[in-house]
């Protein structure tokens, strides 16, 4: 997450995807470590024009952000 962050603050948004991804296929589960990861990404695709690809990574995050405040408010 922390070198997809620098790559993209660097204005590198291909190696940010690149490296976000590296990240992900660590193994997705439903945690902040991962919904960070799919910020990246779509940050990152957002960068590259991918609008598409942005709005469903960004989708996936919301839904692991709701699970774990669900998770917090029980």
């Amino acid at each position: 997450f922390r070198a997809a962050e620098a790559d993209l603050a660097a204005h590198d948004a291909r190696l940010g995807l690149e490296d976000a991804s590296r990240g992900a296929a660590l193994g997705a589960a439903d945690d902040l470590f991962f919904a960070n990861l799919l910020i990246a990404r779509a940050r990152a695709r957002e960068l590259l024009h991918d609008d598409r690809g942005a709005i469903a990574e960004y989708q996936e995050a919301l839904r692991i952000n709701e699970k774990l405040l669900a998770e917090v408010g029980r």
